[in-house]
């Protein structure tokens, strides 16, 4: 769990990135009509896969911002340390105000070599 600041779709990283300083700043990134303090957590259980060379991580996510929140469940799969795989399934929702509610489901492959 990571408190952060900016806008809700964003990753809370950017207020350790840029340090706290930069959100006192009118003129910043974060100054949108969206900006402000958002809350992200994230809670999995890894589990071995590949016979120990790898992980599956079946995950939930909540997020909440001035305006929003959102929701998750996923299932992630990795290969061990430094092979660089990881394939990330995944459904969302989010919540706006009086609007309607959005869904959405993503699939995310990501390798390094």
């Amino acid at each position: 769990m990571e408190p952060g600041w900016g806008e809700a779709q964003s990753g809370v990283s950017r207020l350790w990135d840029a340090g706290v300083s930069g959100r006192a700043s009118s003129s910043g990134a974060g100054a949108g009509a969206g900006a402000g303090a958002v809350l992200e957590a994230e809670m999995g259980y890894g589990t071995p896969a590949f016979a120990g060379f790898g992980m599956a991580t079946p995950y939930t996510r909540y997020g909440q911002g001035r305006d929003e929140r959102r929701y998750g469940l996923g299932w992630r799969l990795s290969a061990g340390a430094g092979d660089g795989f990881e394939l990330d399934v995944g459904a969302w929702r989010r919540e706006r105000g009086a609007a309607r509610a959005e869904h959405g489901a993503g699939l995310d492959l990501r390798l390094s070599w």
